[in-house]
């Protein structure tokens, strides 16, 4: 039903103020969030406002590639973005700034483009507001391999497991064939930025979590095929 919101999770009081839906598919659909809090009493508050996140979806004509996302929404109407910033890159973790528009719109053409691009949109919020501190909300990140034919890449799954994990997992990767001992995977953020490369000489190898902080990242490895994953540190 619309605006109809089920329990996801709780969180207690004297943690941090963040949680993670491992159930989101970012990539398929934006989400509604609402939070509330249960006093002492075991008494519900009425629900917060909404926060609605962005889904990017990218159709192409000819060379150019149109992308196209749905509002960032702040149910209450304190924050309304004033602009979305569009990043593009070569890879998901080179990811640049490459043009910003009136948060007004909800879509933005890229022209001449014969090469695979990741693409991402990001609202800024003033002052931040996640535990991190981070001004931005990121939509899924797209690309356009779909579309662009020449030097298109195969890919190839990376396996995570435990996924979620809180001190080490496992990355493996099916049948693969190492054929240059100087093969990493990278582990990026959700901004494409690059925190952690290891070696990978193996069909599998341990990730420690170390200095990861809680979120949702990426894995690659560039071979013959690029290999891709997620792994999610609680």
């Amino acid at each position: 039903a619309v605006n109809n919101f089920g329990l996801m999770g709780n969180v207690p009081y004297d943690s941090e103020s963040y949680f993670i839906d491992y159930t989101s598919q970012p990539e398929v659909h934006g989400d509604k969030y609402k939070i509330s809090l249960i006093d002492t009493c075991s008494n519900e508050s009425a629900k917060s406002p909404f926060h609605k996140t962005m889904n990017l979806t990218i159709a192409a004509f000819g060379s150019t590639m149109g992308l196209n996302w749905d509002d960032y929404i702040d149910e209450s109407g304190s924050f309304v973005p004033a602009k979305y910033y569009i990043y593009r890159g070569s890879a998901p973790d080179n990811m640049s700034l490459l043009d910003s528009i009136s948060g007004s719109f909800n879509s933005y053409n890229d022209l001449n483009v014969f090469s695979v691009y990741y693409y991402i949109i990001g609202v800024k919020k003033n002052p931040p507001c996640n535990v991190n501190g981070s001004a931005y909300s990121y939509s899924n990140q797209n690309d356009n391999s779909t579309f662009v034919g020449i030097n298109t890449p195969t890919y190839g799954t990376i396996t995570v497991s435990p996924n979620p994990f809180n001190e080490s997992t496992i990355i493996s990767i099916p049948n693969y064939q190492i054929t240059n001992n100087n093969a990493e995977i990278k582990i990026s953020d959700v901004t494409g930025k690059v925190v952690r490369t290891v070696k990978f000489t193996n069909n599998q190898t341990v990730i420690e979590r170390g200095d990861l902080k809680v979120g949702i990242y990426f894995v690659e490895l560039r071979g013959e095929r690029i290999y891709r994953g997620k792994l999610i540190v609680e």
